[in-house]
């Protein structure tokens, strides 16, 4: 619901979120704070060619009841001779603001911005020239009038094409002219002013009366004053209404030094550089209040009149499962020709053939022992829930990229991982390598009907095979239709302190600095906890500089991250449906929306992991070997050998893969460097454990990643027999024999929930999460479900409650066991392909 306000005087139609990568620093939801806060009742976000932040901008917004305007600023190329005469040597284009009216304009939005071409910028950036992946903005008058309907445009403020000329009118450029200065006052009086109204003819042309507003902009500058009177003038001569904006890019007026040292971040340079450039009109760029717009504009009260109708015109919904819980832009499974039946009864026809494969299972037989039928009775549950929730033809899409039939082998190799891990279906099918009967995996972790039943398929993506999917998925639905996700995340404190010094121009030598920033969550935490830190602020300025300047930045500055993404794919065209853009050197598209996002507008994502070069190197060499016929699948998990490899000495998992000695010393010493910051907790863990199975390495696993790593000292002790194991009552020894009385597992977490209350596993894991983000109100109600089912099962209060707090303690930190195991069951096969290759 949008709050109501009587009195609406200013809304900012021109705003760069941090989605506008090293060129704004405004985050969405603290944006929504102050719009609601100083009554401002809407909010555009026009990002520098890409729109990947409309969702979250949208969830944001209007969580404050705030009405979200979408939009974006194109750098507009291809121009009239004028255009290119009068434009600066580096900037050969103009800039111009395109906001959505409706859903139509949203989705010409998307469209443009695919058709960004990617362009590799040089070393040393431009104003206005870094969008998402580092390309230009660039889009033509062309594709503008193609995609205009629904789109209401602003001239650009001083860098738009209009503007430019309005300032060449005022210029005494007589001095470089090799013209006569009478013609040149012929130009100025005349020439130019004919070709402004020329410019604001085009773009009347294209968008239509009433759909295009000259934007004025007050930074404080002469030179926009100049403009805006010049605005003003041709607004009265054209009958085209004006419309104050101001360009954000922070949240605050002390952010400007923050800003400027992003800036310096994102092109590679110092402050001190004579190329660097902050924002002309610095620090006057931050989201102003309507109060303080109203004195910068009180000589031009339409201006701030015309943001409230722009956004009163501006009202798009993009459908959601929220809205419309039928949405669906899933690609369908094309079902064998000669196949009579439907998705459902395929998918089972597939599981039938895997357990043949997997087991030796014979389902059409009359008879089955005990075991197999134990198999069947599993396989059999899953698929009436896949089948009730209208899951098979998610399964099946994703089973046709990745699997290929003919060979009866993977298109590449993977284990799988994720949630997906507990289902014995995608076991069978395959889409994992992990067996969930034999790990005592929960399939309700991955199809919970007490959620919404949303299917995603995790997968480990080699280097060498980046493209193989998405190759794959172009082939089957078109590559219009395919998009690589391309998740935007924080940059981690410790990078930003490296970087913040570096554009600072301090180099490395505060290093030591990120150092100590890296054993906490933020820089803030590590400067109210660590005396060494607050010495050094202390004692050297410069020092308190990086850390006060690192503190505005955090969770702020995003970068792009390809280890974790996936693939987006749709029934329709992508670029109708959600943001998308062109990648810089690749055959495909990408997006940067979230998952949760991607569910929300009905799209199917296979989510992949970029395995970490070691393994893509072993298993890499392992596929292309015709020495050993093993397949993946069939290596042995039992042999005492490999294990010991795990913890072979100091340089961990893969130094048999890479020795010291190596001939490529480089490659060596960075691949050893890569090992040791994505597992170099894991290996000093091994080697102590020792472990001897798949379990023991999950657990080992598990207690080396953030947050589990409080329990490793515990776990250790427990398991070496210093510290007795425990069981609060005898019902919780068989779940939790494996990790020692610690409760380790989301899986160990439902079991007991289960064991204990009676509750359902898909209940079960609901608590959790309820418990894992603190939702209080919602936690003590379960308490009393769980302490009266609890003692209807014959269990003391006494007994009930230490459970209760186990169980509460554990919640936000317990990992899921089936990533768990399927993450240990790949590093022990690269254990194996290592001592069986010289690799």
């Amino acid at each position: 619901m949008i709050k109501e306000n009587t009195t609406p005087s200013f809304v900012h139609l021109h705003l760069n979120t941090n989605y506008s990568l090293y060129h704004g620093l405004v985050e969405s939801g603290e944006a929504a704070c102050i719009c609601k806060e100083t009554g401002m009742t809407a909010c555009a976000c026009t990002d520098h060619g890409n729109i990947g932040v409309s969702m979250k901008f949208k969830s944001a917004m209007e969580a404050q009841g705030v009405k979200p305007i979408y939009g974006c600023e194109f750098l507009i190329t291809g121009k009239s001779d004028w255009s290119h005469w009068l434009l600066p040597h580096q900037h050969r284009g103009t800039n111009v603001v395109c906001l959505a009216e409706n859903l139509e304009g949203y989705r010409n939005l998307c469209r443009l911005t695919s058709e960004i071409p990617p362009t590799e910028l040089p070393q040393k950036h431009h104003k206005g020239l870094i969008p998402l992946s580092g390309g230009i903005s660039c889009v033509t008058m062309e594709q503008l009038r193609k995609h205009h309907k629904g789109l209401i445009a602003l001239s650009g403020g001083p860098f738009g094409e209009i503007s430019i000329r309005c300032r060449e009118k005022e210029k005494d450029i007589s001095s470089w002219s090799p013209f006569p200065k009478l013609l040149w006052k012929l130009m100025k009086s005349k020439e130019l002013t004919r070709a402004i109204d020329e410019a604001i003819g085009e773009y009347l042309d294209i968008f239509g009366k009433g759909n295009f507003f000259l934007e004025m902009q007050d930074h404080g500058r002469m030179e926009e004053k100049i403009i805006n009177q010049e605005l003003l003038a041709a607004s009265r001569r054209n009958d085209v209404p004006v419309v104050a904006t101001n360009d954000v890019h922070y949240l605050t007026r002390k952010q400007a030094r923050a800003h400027e040292i992003l800036f310096c971040m994102g092109a590679d340079e110092t402050i001190g550089e004579r190329t660097h450039q902050a924002l002309p009109g610095a620090p006057e760029y931050y989201l102003k209040s309507p109060e303080e717009m109203k004195q910068l504009f009180d000589w031009c009260p339409e201006a701030l009149q015309n943001t409230v109708a722009i956004a009163e015109r501006c009202n798009v919904v993009i459908p959601t499962k929220e809205t419309d819980s039928s949405l669906s832009h899933k690609p369908l499974f094309k079902l064998p020709a000669d196949f009579k039946g439907t998705r459902d009864d395929y998918l089972r026809k597939v599981c039938k053939e895997g357990l043949k494969r997997r087991y030796g299972v014979d389902a059409d037989v009359p008879s089955h022992t005990e075991e197999e039928q134990k198999i069947l009775s599993r396989m059999e549950q899953e698929l009436v829930a896949i089948a009730k929730n209208g899951l098979s033809n998610e399964l099946l899409v994703a089973w046709d990229l990745l699997w290929d039939s003919e060979r009866n082998d993977w298109r590449h190799i993977t284990t799988g991982r994720g949630a997906i891990c507990g289902s014995q279906v995608a076991y069978l099918m395959p889409l994992t390598d992990v067996d969930p009967l034999k790990h005592n995996l929960l399939f309700e972790r991955y199809v919970n009907e007490e959620r919404s039943p949303w299917v995603q398929v995790d997968i480990d993506q080699m280097a060498s095979d980046d493209d193989l999917v998405i190759q794959r998925a172009q082939e089957l639905y078109g590559a219009d239709h395919v998009a690589e996700r391309i998740e935007l995340k924080n940059m981690p404190p410790k990078t930003i302190v490296r970087r913040v010094s570096a554009a600072l121009g301090y180099g490395h030598k505060f290093d030591m600095m990120a150092d100590i920033v890296e054993k906490f969550w933020t820089t803030r935490d590590a400067l109210e906890s660590s005396e060494e830190l607050q010495r050094l602020v202390r004692t050297h300025s410069s020092a308190r500089e990086i850390v006060e300047a690192s503190i505005e930045l955090e969770n702020r500055v995003l970068y792009e991250s390809n280890e974790h993404g996936g693939i987006l794919i749709s029934s329709r065209i992508l670029s109708d449906i959600c943001p998308v853009y062109r990648l810089l050197h690749r055959d495909h598209l990408g997006s940067c929306i979230a998952f949760f996002d991607a569910q929300q507008l009905g799209l199917l994502e296979i989510g992949w992991f970029k395995t970490d070069l070691f393994v893509t190197k072993a298993l890499h060499h392992y596929s292309k070997c015709s020495e050993l016929k093993l397949q993946m699948r069939d290596i042995p998990d039992n042999i005492p050998e490999i294990y010991d490899m795990l913890a072979i000495d100091d340089d961990g998992l893969y130094c048999g893969a890479f020795p010291k000695d190596s001939p490529d010393v480089e490659v060596s010493t960075s691949f050893r460097k890569q090992y040791a910051e994505e597992f170099g907790e894991l290996g000093h863990i091994l080697r102590e454990v020792r472990p001897r199975s798949i379990e023991e390495l999950a657990a080992c696993y598990a207690i080396s990643r953030p947050g589990l790593d409080k329990f490793r000292d515990e776990f250790l002790r427990r398991r070496s027999g210093k510290v007795p194991v425990i069981y609060v009552t005898p019902e919780l020894e068989s779940i939790l024999k494996e990790t020692y009385g610690l409760i380790l597992y989301q899986e160990q977490f439902m079991q007991i929930f289960n064991i204990i209350s009676g509750l359902s596993l898909g209940k079960a894991d609901r608590i959790r999460r309820d418990m894992s983000k603190r939702k209080m109100k919602d936690v003590a109600m379960w308490h009393d479900i769980f302490l009266g089912e609890a003692r209807k099962r014959g269990f003391r209060d006494d007994c009930i409650e230490k459970i209760w707090e186990e169980l509460n303690s554990h919640a936000m930190y317990c990992y899921l066991k089936a990533h768990a195991i399927a993450r240990a069951l790949l590093l022990y096969r690269v254990a194996y392909i290592n001592a069986n290759l010289m690799i």
